[in-house]
């Protein structure tokens, strides 16, 4: 069997399996990335890079969930230190655009630290929030505002 007969062969089983499993308006994404992901078997990956990629794109599958149902609603992103105390001109600043932001409509998505993060999720509210935290050995825990809410989305 030659390379290029082995493509096709490679090619008809991903369409027959995408048509029978993955049917919809995303079928020939699915396809490609069906075939991406043969050639990187094909390839060699290494197993930490293919495990890298599994949970890279499990994580995003989960965020694309966690986000969908508000996918109408804009956002704003707050950056910020988790280090600014409370009573910090700066955290008060934080407070004050999140709650603006959050009564003309917008939703707050911030790292879920403390400081200016939980700041924002404090001035628009759990329920206009979103945290996104990567999980590092050295840093501080999730913000108590947003630690249990199901908008919550960690990754590594």
């Amino acid at each position: 069997m030659t390379a290029r007969s082995a493509s096709n062969d490679r090619d008809r089983a991903i369409k027959q399996f995408a048509r029978q499993h993955l049917s919809g308006p995303n079928q020939d994404l699915y396809e490609q990335m069906l075939v991406t992901l043969c050639r990187l078997a094909r390839d060699g990956a290494d197993r930490g890079d293919v495990k890298l990629l599994h949970k890279s794109l499990a994580e995003l599958r989960y965020a694309m969930k966690v986000f969908a149902p508000y996918r109408e609603t804009r956002k704003v992103s707050i950056f910020g230190s988790s280090r600014t105390p409370e009573g910090h001109p700066d955290y008060q600043a934080a407070v004050e655009f999140a709650r603006g932001m959050c009564e003309s409509g917008w939703m707050v998505i911030t790292g879920a630290g403390d400081g200016i993060m939980k700041a924002g999720h404090g001035g628009a509210g759990a329920e206009a929030s979103f945290g996104v935290a990567i999980r590092l050995p050295f840093e501080q825990r999730t913000n108590d505002i947003i630690a249990e809410d199901p908008k919550l989305v960690n990754f590594r």
